[in-house]
C-alpha cells in the first residue's frame, strides 16, 4: 500500500505539475500560492509517492479572511491510481488532520461525472455551478473614465480611507458566493497574493468616494480576476466594466496576456458585463461543500 506523507519543499514543483496535468482547467495564479507557500493558513499538504513522481495529492487550507471553520480541499490522484482507493485514503487523512473544520469546500470540472459521483459518495453537496470565461489582454486599450470618476490603482489594496473602501467592498457583495462562504474582506482579497503571483488591484472613485473595486492575481501570462463589485447605489453606470478595463491594462502591464474569471451561472449581471467586454466561455465548474457536525457540548 502506498504510504501517505507530508509533502516536503523538494516535492512542491512535482505536486504543481501533477495538479496541472490532472486538472488543466486550473489557473496557475490560484493553484500555486497554497501549494508553494508553507505559511498558508492551516495548510495540510499530503503526498503519495508513485514510480514516476507523486501518485496522489491531498491539499487543505483556510482561505484568508473567510470563516474560521471553513477549509478549501483538493484531492487529486494520477490516472493509473483511479479506482485504487488512494483518493479516499487522502480524503480521510485530510479529514483527520483537524478537528476544527466546520465545512470543507471544493470544485470539480462540470464534465467530470466520475469525480462528481465520488464527491457525492464522500458526503459533499452541490452549492453552485460556476462558469469560467477568458479574454485576451494583448493590445487591450485603456478606458476613458467619465467626468469625476478616477481610478486608484493599488496592487496591495492599501488606501488612506481603508474603512470606506472596506465598507464599499462589503456592500458590493450581493454575489451568490457570499451566501455560501460568508462575507469577504480586503484581507480575503490580499490573501490571494501568495508566493509566485503578482497582485493587481483598482478602486474606482466618484468625486473621491470609493464606488467600485476589481482585483486579480497574475502568474506568468495568466491573470485570474478574483472579484469585481460595485456598491448598490452606484450600479447601472457601467462601473463594473470600467473597473475591469483598468484592471486589464494593469494586468497586461505586469505580463499577463490572458484574463480568466469565474462567476455563478445564474449571476446574470456580471456575466453580461463579461460578455460585453469580450470574455468567452472556457469551461464550467461545480462547487461542492461538506458540513461537519459541531463538536461543541
Amino acid at each position: 500500500m502506498t504510504l501517505l506523507r507530508p509533502a516536503a519543499e523538494v516535492d512542491l514543483d512535482r505536486v504543481v505539475a501533477l495538479l496541472l496535468r490532472r486538472c488543466p482547467h486550473l489557473n496557475r495564479a490560484l493553484l500555486e500560492p497554497p501549494v508553494l507557500d508553507p505559511a498558508t493558513e492551516e495548510r495540510v499538504l499530503l503526498l503519495a509517492d508513485g514510480p514516476r513522481g507523486p501518485a496522489g495529492v491531498g491539499l487543505q487550507f483556510h482561505p484568508t479572511g473567510l470563516p474560521d471553520g471553513l477549509r478549501w480541499r483538493s484531492v487529486v490522484v494520477d490516472e493509473p491510481q483511479l479506482g485504487t482507493g488512494l483518493g479516499s485514503r487522502l480524503h480521510r487523512a485530510l479529514e483527520a488532520a483537524s478537528t476544527e473544520v466546520a465545512a470543507a469546500a471544493a470544485e470539480i470540472l462540470d464534465s467530470d461525472a466520475r469525480a462528481l459521483e465520488v464527491a457525492d459518495h464522500w458526503g459533499y453537496q452541490v452549492t453552485q455551478h460556476s462558469v469560467t470565461v477568458g479574454l485576451s489582454l494583448v493590445g487591450v486599450p485603456a478606458p476613458t473614465l467619465p467626468e469625476g470618476v478616477t481610478a486608484d490603482v493599488s496592487p496591495g489594496l492599501v488606501f488612506a480611507d481603508e474603512a470606506a473602501v472596506e465598507a464599499m467592498h462589503d456592500a458590493s457583495q450581493t454575489n451568490p458566493e457570499r451566501e455560501h462562504h460568508g462575507s469577504a474582506t480586503l484581507a480575503t482579497l490580499r490573501g490571494y497574493a501568495g508566493r509566485g503571483v503578482t497582485p493587481v488591484g483598482v478602486v474606482l472613485r466618484d468625486a473621491g468616494r470609493p464606488v467600485a473595486i476589481s482585483y486579480a492575481v497574475v502568474a506568468g501570462a495568466e491573470a485570474q480576476v478574483v472579484y469585481t463589485g460595485v456598491e448598490p447605489g452606484s450600479r447601472g453606470r457601467g462601473l463594473a466594466a470600467l473597473a475591469k478595463q483598468v484592471l486589464h491594462v494593469e494586468a497586461a502591464r505586469v505580463g499577463a496576456t490572458t484574463a480568466l474569471t469565474d462567476n455563478e451561472d445564474g449571476n446574470a449581471g456580471i456575466r453580461r458585463v463579461n460578455e460585453l467586454l469580450g470574455y468567452a466561455r472556457v469551461t464550467g465548474r461545480v462547487w461542492v461543500r461538506k458540513t461537519y457536525p459541531s463538536s461543541a457540548g
